[in-house]
C-alpha cells in the first residue's frame, strides 16, 4: 500500500510534518511510549481450584481480580509471562496444566484411553466455556467504546471525556478491538460451539479463520500507546464510567484480555491435541495439530508486533506494510564510500513483505524492559537493488541494500551480520521476498503468459 507511505528515504522530525494533516487520513498523534508490555513468551498457568463458574474468572482468562490492579503497566506485567531466560515458569505452567487433567474425574483411571477421551471432553468444554466468558468481557469493553462515542459530543455529559483524549487518543485506546468482538460475536464462538460434537471440525475452523486471527497482530501493534493513555485516566474518567455501568473489572483489564485469549487457545490446543494423540483419534490429532498451529503462530506475529509498537518516528503504516519477515541487530552505514575500515553503527532492521525499515535502538533488553527503536531510514523492498556480497569482506557477513525509488534521496545502506549465518538468513530471506515480488509484477503484467509458465513447471 504505496500511498500510505512515504518515498523511501530518512525519517523527517516533527517540525516537518505535513501541514494541515488530518488525524483521519495521517498518522495517530505522537504519544510517548511507556515502558514495554513483557512479551507472550508463554503460556498462562491455569489456576488451582478452578471451575466452569463466573467467579473463577481468573482461571479462564488470566485474571485473578480487577479490583487488585493499580496502573497500567504493573498490570500487563503481572498478566504476560516474562520474557525470561528461565525455563522454569513454562515447565511450571506445562505441570499446572497436567495437575489439572488429573483432577478431571474418571470413570476408569486404570483404563489411559478411556481417561484421555474424558480429559480431552473436560478440555473442549473448557474451551467452550471461556469463549462464552471471553465474549461477555469484550462486550464490556465495547461499551466503553459506545458510552465514549456517544457522550463525546454532548455538551452536558454525565461524564465528560477529558480534553485531551478528544483529538483522537480515544480511537486509539481501543484500536480494533471492536472488530475483534463483532467477529467472535458473529461468527466465531457460534461455528465453535458447532465444534463441540465433531471436534475434527476445530482443525477446519483455526485454519479458515487464520486470516482473521490477522485482527490480534494489529492490535497488539497498538497495545503499548494504548496502555500508556488509559494509564493516565485510569484512576479518573475511566474508573467513573466504570462504576456507572457496575463493571467488575477495569478497562485494563478488559483490554488485556485480546492477548490472554491466544494464549488461552494456545494452551487449550496443545492439551486437547495431546489427549486426542493418547485416546488413538488419529483423524482428530491431525485436524487438532492444524488450529494449533494457527494459534503458536499468530501469538509470535503479536508479540512481534507489540515489539514493533515501540518503534517511533515512522510516518507509514506498519500494519500496511505485510507480514514481518526478519527483525534483528545489524552493524550499517549509510555511507557506503567510507570502505573498506566502515564506520558502522549497530541498528535494528526490520524487514517486512513491502519494506525495509533502519532504527536506532535505544535502552537494551532485559527480564523487565525491552529497548525503544527510533526510525533512521526505510526502503521499499519493490524499489530495492541488493547485492549479496560486498568487496573486501573476507569473513562473508556483509550485503548491500539501495534505494532506487526516484522519488526519495540516494540511499544505500552496508550491513554486516554476527556471523556468516545470519548474514546467509538475511539475505536468502531478501533473494526470496525480491523474487516473489518479481512474479507477482509478472503476473499483473502478463496474466495469461504467467498462469503458461506455472503449469509447464508443473
Amino acid at each position: 500500500d504505496t500511498s500510505r507511505l512515504p518515498p523511501s528515504g530518512r525519517g523527517r522530525g516533527r517540525s516537518e510534518a505535513v501541514p494541515g494533516e488530518s488525524i483521519e487520513e495521517g498518522e495517530d498523534p505522537e504519544v510517548e511510549l511507556p515502558p514495554p508490555m513483557r512479551p507472550i513468551s508463554s503460556i498462562p498457568a491455569a489456576e488451582e481450584g478452578s471451575s466452569n463458574k463466573r467467579d473463577a474468572h481468573g482461571d479462564w482468562n488470566g485474571i485473578s481480580d480487577g479490583s487488585k490492579s493499580t496502573q497500567a503497566n504493573s498490570e500487563t506485567n503481572s498478566l504476560l509471562a516474562a520474557d525470561s531466560p528461565k525455563p522454569s515458569r513454562i515447565v511450571a505452567e506445562q505441570k499446572s496444566c497436567d495437575q489439572k487433567d488429573n483432577s478431571v474425574p474418571s470413570a476408569d483411571s486404570g483404563d489411559p484411553v478411556t481417561k484421555a477421551v474424558e480429559q480431552r471432553a473436560y478440555r473442549l468444554q473448557e474451551l467452550l466455556e471461556s469463549e462464552r466468558m471471553y465474549v461477555t468481557d469484550l462486550e464490556q469493553a465495547h461499551k466503553y467504546i459506545t458510552y465514549m462515542r456517544e457522550s463525546k459530543e454532548l455538551e452536558e455529559a454525565d461524564i465528560r471525556m477529558p480534553d485531551d483524549l478528544r483529538l483522537g487518543k480515544d480511537r486509539m485506546i481501543f484500536g480494533n478491538l471492536e472488530s475483534i468482538y463483532e467477529w467472535h460475536r458473529d461468527y466465531f464462538s457460534k461455528n465453535l460451539e458447532k465444534c463441540s460434537e465433531n471436534p475434527v471440525e476445530l482443525g477446519n475452523l483455526f485454519k479458515k479463520s487464520e486470516r482473521k486471527f490477522q485482527m490480534y497482530v494489529v492490535y497488539c501493534q497498538n497495545k503499548p500507546k494504548s496502555e500508556y493513555i488509559v494509564s493516565e485516566h485510569i484512576d479518573t474518567y475511566f474508573e467513573e464510567i466504570r462504576l456507572k455501568h457496575g463493571f467488575k473489572l477495569r478497562l485494563t483489564d478488559l483490554l488485556i484480555k485480546p492477548i490472554q485469549r491466544l494464549t488461552k487457545y494456545h494452551m487449550l490446543l496443545e492439551a486437547i491435541l495431546k489427549h486426542s494423540q493418547r485416546a488413538g483419534l488419529v483423524e482428530e490429532a491431525v485436524a487438532i495439530e492444524q488450529a494449533f498451529h494457527v494459534m503458536t503462530v499468530v501469538p509470535n506475529q503479536a508479540n512481534d508486533m507489540m515489539d514493533i509498537g515501540r518503534l517511533q518516528g515512522f510516518e507509514g503504516k506498519i500494519v500496511a506494510q505485510g507480514k514481518l519477515l526478519l527483525r534483528g541487530p545489524l552493524l550499517c552505514t549509510d555511507d557506503p564510500s567510507s570502505g573498506p575500515n566502515y564506520k558502522m553503527k549497530e541498528m535494528t532492521v526490520f524487514l517486512f513483505e513491502q519494506i525495509m525499515i533502519f532504527a536506532e535502538t535505544v535502552g537494551k533488553k532485559t527480564q523487565f524492559t525491552s529497548p525503544v527503536y527510533t526510525y533512521k531510514a526505510h526502503i521499499q523492498v519493490n524499489k530495492m537493488q541488493f547485492e549479496e556480497r560486498v568487496d573486501g569482506d573476507s569473513d562473508n557477513r556483509m550485503f548491500k541494500v539501495r534505494s532506487t525509488d526516484p522519488r526519495g534521496p540516494p540511499l544505500t545502506y552496508m550491513c554486516q551480520a554476527e556471523d556468516q549465518v545470519t548474514r546467509n538468513r538475511w539475505t536468502g530471506t531478501m533473494s526470496k521476498q525480491l523474487q516473489t515480488q518479481k512474479e507477482f509484477l509478472q503476473a499483473l503484467q502478463a496474466p495469461i503468459a504467467y498462469h503458461n509458465k506455472l503449469l509447464k513447471e508443473l
